[in-house]
């Protein structure tokens, strides 16, 4: 079944659009990028993992975002 996002539209967009954007790019021709969404109880968790050489501790901790709303 589709999982329902109560969200600011454009909050959510903005910042799927960054990592997505990073990550095509950082990742080389031929490499993958995947994008997950999961349910965690009354969170929607979105991750985005690709084959690009990867973010340095420091960056990845500002990368991750948590978003209420």
């Amino acid at each position: 079944p589709p999982l329902e996002v109560p969200a600011q539209r454009q909050a959510l967009g903005r910042a799927l659009d960054n990592i997505l954007e990073n990550a095509v790019r950082f990742t080389p021709a031929g490499g993958t990028i995947t994008l997950d969404a999961v349910e965690e109880g009354q969170e929607i968790v979105f991750t985005v993992t690709d084959t690009g050489p990867g973010f340095s501790p420091e960056a990845l901790q500002k990368a991750t975002v948590s978003i209420s709303l």
